[in-house]
């Protein structure tokens, strides 16, 4: 999966993509966290047919924007809003036959972008302006795009507008444009022309300044790589020149720097792969280097913290899965102790913390072989805030948690044998019924093994999976039983 949007609102982060589990919990395409704990909102659950492209907040509404059905417990083509509470649909549906990609508030309007060419059954391209209590279309407001726009940023009495067009209109613009927030119609001064067949993904307006990045190499009469600085007065560009080796999808201005995330592996004078931050003085890049192992598509802050999603699994030196976080803070949690003990086929860990700051937990990962990465095996919840030493432990051992829990339809099932064995591995309901046998008997030699499980046939509910096994001899034998969710 990937993560392709980030908002954040007060003390909630709001996550957009094209993914089934996030968190540790089943999500489709859209999920809340908690931005200090990092916590996943166990309520709001909007469940989204398709990939999320835009999310944004207007006190108690969301509205959703992407290429889904159904979302919010409703039939909604490509946008909705959304209540704060549960995530429900609420009754305003404009209905885009296309792909919604930006949204913006604006007044009492609602302004969104896209690859749509009908929208609240109004033939309008790209571009629309929508009414924030009935969802209806102003056909007066019409840029008429020859293409796809991504996004529109307010700045006084204009909207910037970014994409893959050729044209607004009659009038020819590649990529970016300058309209009348109160007609539509087109700035005839304003003109980066960043050239045909490319796109500009991302933009931010400071000022007199534009930022603009994307898949171009010249843009406001200069050569620049992917990414450049305009004025907003006729679209030139200046002397800023971070020079990027490849795409830009995403960047962020915070204080003096420019965040740019991507698909480059140089940018600003310097090695970074896919993400870097930019002086904006000389745009050169600092010490600052995540270092993502896949594309960068988001990034959204929280005061001093940075959010990065996209379709990477290792990031800043540790695996993370589309979504990470990085902060200046103190860390949450201080560690007096960390003890690592093996006995056979059992290995305890056992740690001690000094302190705890909203501590939501410690996920606990195992590594088979240098040439194999890092898996979540188990967690340990932690105990939130607290200024006294607390104790914690984690036994790895045979049969560990299946992993996602809850699962639909499929799930894997780890084991490890510390010797060459005899296995069964069965699956009951919940009323000790056996529903399935997975291994029956079955000579493994000492080993990790993960084993596939698919519930496509049975219905939701609670099951147990049972391992026993024993030496080739039939001694030292073996069982353990563990609970598991399947949610249809």
């Amino acid at each position: 999966g990937n993560v392709n949007t980030i908002t954040g609102s007060g003390s909630n982060l709001y996550v957009g993509g094209s993914f089934a589990i996030i968190g540790g919990q089943i999500r489709s395409n859209i999920a809340r966290f908690n931005n200090v704990t990092g916590e996943i909102d166990a309520v709001w659950n909007p469940n989204a047919s398709l990939q999320i492209r835009a999310i944004t907040v207007d006190g108690s509404n969301i509205y959703a924007g992407g290429n889904f059905t159904t979302i919010g417990g409703q039939s909604r083509r490509s946008i909705a809003r959304l209540n704060n509470t549960d995530g429900q649909a609420d009754s305003w549906n404009p209905n885009a036959d296309g792909g919604v990609y930006g949204i913006t508030v604006y007044g009492s309007n609602i302004y969104v972008a896209g690859v749509f060419n009908n929208i609240d059954g109004k033939a309008i391209n790209m571009l629309a302006k929508l009414d924030n209590t009935d969802g209806h279309a102003d056909p007066a407001w019409h840029p008429n795009p020859s293409s796809s726009c991504n996004r529109i940023i307010p700045s006084g009495t204009d909207f910037y507008v970014q994409g893959s067009f050729d044209y607004i209109g009659e009038v020819p613009r590649n990529d970016l444009a300058k309209i009348s927030i109160a007609t539509g119609t087109l700035d005839a001064t304003w003109n980066p022309n960043a050239g045909a067949g490319t796109s500009v993904y991302s933009m931010v307006v400071s000022g007199s300044n534009i930022y603009a990045a994307g898949s171009f190499t010249s843009i406001g009469g200069q050569s620049r790589n992917r990414i450049a600085r305009l004025n907003n007065t006729n679209g030139n560009a200046d002397s800023w020149n971070p020079n990027s080796s490849s795409s830009i999808l995403s960047i962020y201005l915070s204080g003096s720097y420019i965040y740019a995330g991507g698909n480059f592996t140089t940018i600003g004078g310097q090695p970074r792969n896919r993400i870097a931050r930019l002086n904006t003085s000389d745009g050169m890049a600092d010490s600052w280097n995540p270092d993502a192992n896949s594309t960068v598509r988001s990034i959204d802050f929280s005061g001093s913290d940075v959010f990065i999603g996209g379709d990477f699994n290792t990031i800043g030196g540790s695996a993370q899965q589309s979504f990470a976080y990085f902060t200046d803070k103190p860390l949450p949690v201080e560690l007096l102790s960390f003890n690592a003990n093996a006995e056979g086929s059992k290995v305890t860990l056992r740690w001690q913390t000094a302190s705890e700051l909203n501590n939501h937990g410690f996920y606990i990962e195992r590594k088979n072989g240098e040439n194999n990465g890092w898996k979540e095996i188990g967690f340990i919840k932690g105990s939130g805030s607290a200024n006294t030493p607390m104790s914690y432990s984690y036994e790895d051992r045979g049969l560990t948690a299946n992993y996602p829990n809850p699962f639909n339809p499929s799930t894997s099932i780890d084991f490890q044998l510390p010797a060459d064995s005899k296995v069964t591995l069965k699956i009951y309901d919940i009323t000790g019924k056996e529903v399935r046998v997975l291994l029956n008997n079955e000579i493994r030699t000492a080993n990790y093994y993960t084993i596939r499980f698919d519930g496509s046939s049975l219905s939701s509910g609670i099951y147990y999976y049972k391992i026993s096994a024993s030496d080739t001899r039939g001694q030292n034998k073996y069982e353990q039983i563990k609970k598991m969710a399947l949610i249809k």
